[in-house]
């Protein structure tokens, strides 16, 4: 998460954003980056914020596009998984990356340009046309992040592993110590048994002499 204190600039060209959009672009900046996708719950509470950053400047937005007003609170949010971008999504059905949206609502804000550029920016095939390079730097993202799962993967596997094997020595001892305390227990019971019946024969001639002794006095 982004935590600096410089002024919010506008991710494509580096202008500083007016005042109106710095939320929303501090929003943005503590939010997402380009090369990860949001949750399902990161994106719906970003959605839920934006609505209401970007509905705030509703009235200002309403003088910079007269013939084709855009009602700020009806923008959705999805993710472009080819692309690996955070998409814009418009009520007329116009979609553009975030950082584009902010850098083109930067511009109207500012008078830099007008509301028919505005829109002609906004037709859907521009943003269809994907250079070569592009294409390749997201592949070599995807595979970096495949590849350090990987990793995290086969790192976990070991230290699995290892946990496993330390817990079946422990079993063995413990296995181990309840056989030999199961033949002492069996060798101790042997033992009372035989004192037992010992017992019961020292009680048994001690009763027949005590017989044997009063029929004496008698």
């Amino acid at each position: 998460m982004r935590t600096s204190k410089r002024p919010i600039k506008s991710a494509t060209t580096g202008k500083k954003l007016v005042d109106d959009l710095k939320p929303f672009g501090k929003l943005i900046q503590t939010t997402y980056r380009q090369d990860s996708l949001l949750s399902k719950s990161q994106l719906a509470k970003f959605s839920q914020t934006s609505r209401v950053m970007l509905g705030a400047i509703q009235n200002k937005v309403d003088t910079k596009l007269v013939q084709r007003p855009l009602d700020m609170t009806a923008i959705t949010y999805h993710h472009d998984r080819r692309l690996m971008q955070l998409m814009v999504m418009l009520p007329s059905g116009e979609r553009y990356r975030v950082y584009e949206f902010v850098e083109k609502l930067n511009q109207l804000l500012l008078g830099e340009i007008t509301e028919e550029i505005f829109y002609q920016y906004q037709q859907p095939k521009i943003f269809e046309k994907n250079s070569p390079k592009n294409i390749g730097d997201k592949t070599k993202r995807a595979n970096q992040t495949l590849k350090q799962r990987l990793r995290q993967l086969t790192e976990s596997k070991l230290q699995l592993t290892q946990q496993y094997q330390q817990l079946k020595v422990a079993l063995a001892q413990k296995e181990m110590v309840l056989r030999e305390q199961m033949l002492l227990n069996q060798e101790l019971t042997q033992k009372l048994q035989i004192l037992c019946e010992t017992n019961a024969t020292y009680q048994f001639k001690i009763k027949k002499q005590q017989q044997e002794m009063g029929v004496i006095r008698e």
